[in-house]
């Protein structure tokens, strides 16, 4: 008598051989396995390339605002020694000939090196950066072109090096005077000349020291339509010209790499 009535209902069943069925069924086919390590490997090839880019933004990134944020404070604390005067009023700045306010820059590299974590300090005239043979520092712009170190007057460009790895170097505009339009410059290479690539716009930032002390992005002057066709100061999102102004780009997209960055390759 069956008391189950599903149970009972039910046809005849072979347990046995049923379970031995079930199991052969839990086992993937060698085909299976070879086809599903081919997906993996195609989608890993398609998309490591892109995890390792967007890693090597992130470390660039925080390379660049770390070392923007030490010049920025070692202006402020500039400015603090000489009960906050703007650093064109300061004694590096004085009348020269006919110039009201030019800029000495080995007394401006003197006075401000002492709030730099830097473990060394030079005269830098042919913009070699961290080098010491000049013929080993190559600059590369956004498209690719290699560039020799620029020739600077003598004394009129100081390189330090930071305790973090940092490169950085100030160099003098060619206009005598400080003023609102010169443009002298921090370049700031963030993990070193020593480190590829070496590359304005991944590794090399352009930045100008203003007579208040304000630090710029290079390229800051232009309005939104300028800077997107500008050549050398700019940062086009085509990725042509020298690039200059790539930090601009940054920072006016909240200090990250906007979709439109023309990273270069």
């Amino acid at each position: 008598m069956c008391y189950n009535v599903n149970i009972c209902d039910m046809p005849y069943i072979n347990y046995e051989k049923h379970k031995w069925r079930m199991s052969l069924k839990k086992a993937f086919t060698l085909a299976e396995v070879l086809i599903t390590l081919g997906i993996i490997g195609v989608v890993a090839a398609m998309t490591l390339p892109t995890l390792i880019q967007n890693y090597q933004k992130q470390v660039y990134l925080n390379q660049l605002k770390k070392n923007y944020a030490i010049i920025t404070q070692a202006v402020s604390m500039l400015k603090a020694e000489y009960d906050g005067i703007d650093p064109v009023q300061m004694p590096f700045c004085y009348k020269l000939w006919d110039h009201e306010k030019f800029l000495d820059v080995k007394k401006f590299a003197e006075a401000i090196t002492k709030y730099l974590p830097a473990d060394s300090v030079k005269e830098d005239s042919v913009r070699k950066m961290c080098f010491d043979d000049p013929a080993k520092y190559r600059i590369t712009d956004m498209g690719g072109s290699n560039y020799a170190p620029t020739k600077m007057n003598d004394n009129w460009a100081y390189t330090w090096h930071f305790n973090n790895g940092a490169c950085v170097s100030f160099v003098f505009n060619s206009a005598w005077d400080w003023t609102e339009e010169s443009k002298h410059s921090f370049i700031i290479d963030v993990n070193g000349s020593d480190k590829n690539p070496n590359r304005i716009g991944r590794d090399i930032f352009f930045f100008v020291l203003k007579p208040n002390g304000a630090l710029l992005p290079m390229g800051y002057w232009y309005s939104k339509d300028e800077f997107e066709n500008a050549w050398g100061e700019g940062c086009r999102t085509d990725g042509r010209g020298a690039g200059q102004g790539c930090a601009r780009r940054i920072m006016d997209a909240g200090w990250t790499f906007p979709k439109n960055y023309p990273w270069p390759k």
